[in-house]
Order: C-alpha cells, then structure tokens, then sequence
C-alpha cells in the first residue's frame, strides 16, 4: 500500500506541474493564454453561447469564465451581451479580431503540440490518452 501511495503522489505532483509548465509554455509559444484560446477556438464557429453554457463545456466555476470572458472583451475579442429572451443570461460570441488572432495563432499551437509530442509514436499517445481518460472517468466518479 506504502508503494501504491507514493505512486500516486508522484503522479499527482507530475500532473500538476506539467499543467503549469503547459500553461506557461504555451502562452510563450503563442502568445496566448491557453484557457482563453479553448474558450476562442470553441467560439469559432461564431454561434452565440450563454456563459453558463461555457462554463459547463470550460468545466470552469462562475467567477473565471467571467473573469476570462471579461478579459477576452477588453482585448476586442469577444462580444456579450445580455440575452433578449432571459435577461439574466449572457450571451457570448467571438468578434472578427477573435476569429483572426485564434486562427493565427493555430501555426503557434501546431508547432508547440510539435515539440510537445516530439519522439512520441501514435501508439504512446493512444495508451497516454486512455490513460487519462480512466483518469477524468475517476475524478468525475468523486
């Protein structure tokens, strides 16, 4: 059992510190924050999306999708704005200089996800996959 527990704790301190490394990393490579650019490459098919909607699709809590939303508006990214049928929601959808930026950007992401994965064969990011998602499986079950 002692084994197993300092497995886990390695794991958990490997994952933690790879999510901060890849948030790091990649908003040098691109200059984007990565939790802002998910949230843009989702918006790109223009629809408009309730916050609520984003934030279950972000699995992100009320304040930060707020708080990204509100960023990504102050760049010119994004435009809320309340609903006409339900007052109490907000309505989001990405703005022209939203599509073009995250379009852009996606010869950036390409190139980290290159070097990311360098020396990986497809069978390494298959069995890394199905590992993770036995993972998430878990974590939701909790």
């Amino acid at each position: 059992m002692e084994k197993c527990y300092v497995s886990y704790l390695k794991t958990t301190f490997l994952l933690r510190m790879l999510n901060n490394q890849l948030n790091t990393k990649f908003e040098r490579a691109t200059n984007f924050n990565l939790s802002r650019y998910e949230l843009l490459h989702y918006l790109l098919d223009g629809e408009k999306y309730t916050q609520t909607h984003l934030q279950k699709i972000m699995n992100i809590d009320n304040a930060a999708i707020t708080r990204q939303l509100k960023a990504l508006e102050a760049e010119g990214y994004v435009y809320r704005e309340r609903n006409p049928s339900n007052n109490r929601e907000m309505l989001v959808q990405v703005t022209d200089k939203g599509k073009t930026e995250t379009l852009e950007c996606q010869v950036s992401r390409n190139n980290f996800n290159n070097k990311l994965f360098d020396d990986f064969t497809e069978e390494d990011i298959e069995q890394l996959l199905l590992l993770l998602d036995k993972m998430k499986i878990n974590l939701e079950e909790i």
